[in-house]
């Protein structure tokens, strides 16, 4: 190989590897949500979640899942301030509490059911739970794989 494309090769991987190295660690500031919206067919129901991801609905109940592993329920149009539960989901690229669901009979039952990826002895598993819920409080959890 030419010796000249050698050195320009190198020269152009030191410059890209000092702006990487170089650029700020954190990103960008992101604004604030409108939550004064003028139109009146949207409603904001909950802000400063930390990172939702799926959401199921029973009554007049929305339960909301934040990807490090929280279960948040939002009723009457408002976003309690306890979270139901908050799993030990691993905080990894592609996992995490990535779903939640109710039962069809859920009104009678309630069983919600989540899918997380945890973490033990350095490896990652993913997990399928059936949780039971009360007056927006943890009853009782159960494994199903």
């Amino acid at each position: 190989m030419n010796k000249k494309i050698r050195i320009a090769g190198i020269i152009a991987a030191l410059a890209v590897s000092a702006i990487i190295l170089s650029s700020p660690s954190s990103a960008p500031p992101l604004p604030q949500p409108n939550v004064e919206s003028k139109n009146e067919s949207i409603q904001v129901l909950a802000t400063n979640l930390k990172k939702p991801w799926a959401i199921a609905f029973a009554q007049d109940r929305i339960f909301v899942t934040e990807k490090e592993g929280a279960i948040r329920v939002i009723q009457s149009n408002a976003l309690l301030d306890e979270p139901l539960t908050v799993l030990r989901a691993a905080n990894v690229y592609g996992g995490g509490l990535l779903g939640i669901t109710t039962h069809p009979d859920f009104e009678n039952n309630h069983f919600l059911y989540a899918y997380y990826t945890y973490s033990e002895n350095d490896a990652l598993f993913n997990k399928v739970l059936r949780i039971t819920e009360s007056d927006n409080k943890l009853q009782r959890r159960s494994n199903h794989y």
